[in-house]
């Protein structure tokens, strides 16, 4: 099992009322992620805390960066590989010189991400730095 993140003593109590269904549904995902009730909302919260700093800190993603994209071209590629019966024959020039223009595309795509990343990374230092 995962280590628990060290905190201060807790020393603060809060309150919240919730509805019957929305109890039972914390007790549900409280369980499947093995947890106690205190700790599941403890981690939801500190979840919902990273997310709302990513939105305030984030720079907007060219969108061919996207995950999702990439997912798509992946599962494309190995959708094309699947239905080609064909892949023990030599393939033609035309297509090696169309698997070498996208693979330095691809290439061109990932150096632009990591300069993206860069500039993101000095942003947030600078922010923690103030």
């Amino acid at each position: 099992m995962a280590k628990k993140i060290e905190e201060d003593k807790r020393n603060k109590l809060i309150k919240v009322l919730v509805t019957e269904r929305f109890f039972k549904k914390i007790n549900r995902y409280a369980g499947l992620a093995f947890q106690n009730k205190s700790e599941f909302i403890r981690t939801a919260i500190r979840h919902r805390i990273a997310e709302i700093n990513k939105s305030i800190f984030s720079i907007p993603m060219d969108p061919r960066f996207n995950n999702q994209n990439l997912r798509r071209s992946i599962m494309k590629e190995l959708k094309d590989a699947q239905e080609n019966t064909n892949y023990l024959e030599k393939p033609s020039e035309d297509t090696l010189k169309k698997r070498e223009e996208e693979k330095k595309k691809r290439k061109e795509d990932l150096e632009e991400e990591k300069k993206t990343l860069e500039k993101q990374l000095e942003i947030v230092k600078k922010n923690l730095e103030k």
